[in-house]
């Protein structure tokens, strides 16, 4: 008991020292700064100039390429400005047409100086923004929306949040920056988008991510969207080098599986070990395995190298995000349970397959191609519970909810789309679904 219970205590206490850091110390520095020397704003040619925000992590950038891919044409007259956390890795050149700059901030140097988060706010307001958007559906995220404030924008608009996050939030910290929005931030904007589900039921499964971003987009636009696929575009230079690589591991562009281990948190991976065993199959059909991931998961890669003996040309660690896009766009199919990669299979029109946790059922998962993106899962206790789950294990194991998938699961499902791939589905048998 004690070995969960504590690290937990622990964590908590770390949450909230966050939490009072961010908001009482470096927010309330950084307004101070900005008040007593920030820059007036430019105001010429800001009434078409339109900034979205969205300070969130790979996955839910490419996510939100569903709706940013219609925006310029929905909103002829503007100028359209993407800030981004520049670990998104995500440059102009992969996203939709019709942005004008993509900006990008060092998050976690808007979290520990306020100086920095300073000359932010100045440079935004150089350019000058007549609107600015939270494009962001997590209210838990507040760095991004105090930024939205500080720029001197005649529109400011928000979106209330996931439902999820005001009916089972994950730790304290997520309640204090959920309160903090709602009575400090919120109150100061122009306009705040309600939530589609703040009093929904959720215990069966959550409304995918693209349907908060629809919310957003038909709010500002007052279009409706029909397509909401997400898209990225590989660039050329990438896709040589990713060939050149490829070419001096005699490993033909189309052949091979892109395999990533780890997550966001070690109580989502799947066990290396458990990879290895169904990647028995790769090794009877001779498919090379190409594995990518940060230098962090490099413990991981080395552990599945260890027990399997097919072919494995190992990346991690090597590799930007622009390149990723090319490997994953260059390959046979993409397989992980991290479902950043998965969101860039399904941008991309690949075959994927992903190892699910249950924590978010549905938010950021169950959708794609239906013949192309395959999900593996067992439902359980840990069904919707925003995660809750990880106080029921120590900090190195994996929740419930992964340690249930079984390699006979994974095997499966890496059968059935294997075949697929095989049988090359049609264009008019790829319908975009947002929900499989």
């Amino acid at each position: 008991i004690c070995l969960v219970v504590w690290p937990n205590v622990f964590r908590q206490s770390i949450s909230y020292f966050k939490f009072f850091v961010k908001v009482r110390i470096i927010y309330v520095v950084r307004k101070f700064l900005v008040s007593l020397l920030g820059v007036s704003v430019n105001d010429q040619g800001r009434g078409k100039r339109i900034l979205f925000v969205n300070l969130e992590g790979l996955g839910d950038l490419v996510v939100m390429t569903g709706v940013l891919k219609h925006y310029a044409a929905a909103l002829p007259e503007s100028e359209i400005y993407l800030l981004v956390n520049q670990s998104t890795g995500l440059t102009r050149e992969v996203l939709p047409s019709g942005i004008k700059e993509v900006l990008t901030t060092n998050y976690r140097s808007l979290v520990r100086n306020p100086w920095y988060g300073f000359q932010l706010a100045n440079r935004l307001r150089r350019i000058g923004f007549e609107t600015v958007v939270s494009h962001d559906p997590s209210t838990a995220e507040i760095i991004g929306k105090m930024i939205v404030l500080e720029i001197g924008a005649s529109r400011t608009i928000g979106y209330e949040g996931l439902g999820i996050q005001f009916q089972k939030p994950f730790d304290s910290n997520m309640v204090h920056n959920v309160a903090f929005v709602q009575k400090s931030l919120f109150p100061r904007y122009s306009e705040v988008i309600p939530s589609i589900d703040r009093t929904a039921d959720l215990s069966n499964r959550l409304p995918h991510f693209l349907r908060h971003y629809i919310a957003i987009f038909e709010y500002l636009t007052k279009h409706q969207v029909f397509d909401s696929a997400p898209v990225l575009y590989p660039v050329a230079t990438a896709e040589e080098k990713v060939k050149k690589t490829l070419f001096d591991a005699e490993i033909e562009p189309g052949s091979y599986c892109l395999l990533s281990l780890g997550t966001t948190t070690i109580h989502r991976e799947w066990p290396p070990e458990r990879f290895a065993a169904v990647a028995r199959i790769l090794q009877e059909k001779n498919i090379p395995i190409v594995i990518a991931g940060s230098k962090h998961q490099a413990g991981l890669a080395r552990a599945f190298r260890q027990v399997y003996r097919g072919r494995v040309l190992d990346l991690t660690g090597e590799t930007s995000v622009i390149d990723l896009i090319s490997l994953i766009h260059l390959s046979l199919f993409s397989w992980s349970n991290d479902t950043g990669n998965t969101h860039i299979a399904v941008a991309l029109k690949k075959p994927s397959l992903s190892i699910l946790g249950i924590g978010h059922f549905g938010m950021l998962s169950l959708y794609g191609y239906p013949r192309l993106n395959w999900w593996v899962y067992v439902k359980g206790s840990c069904l919707c519970d925003n995660w809750h789950c990880i106080y029921t294990v120590s900090s190195s194991e994996p929740t419930v909810c992964i340690q249930a998938v079984q390699e006979e699961d994974v095997k499966r499902a890496l059968n059935d789309l294997l075949q697929n791939v095989h049988d090359q589905p049609k264009e008019f048998e790829m319908e975009f679904a947002t929900e499989i």
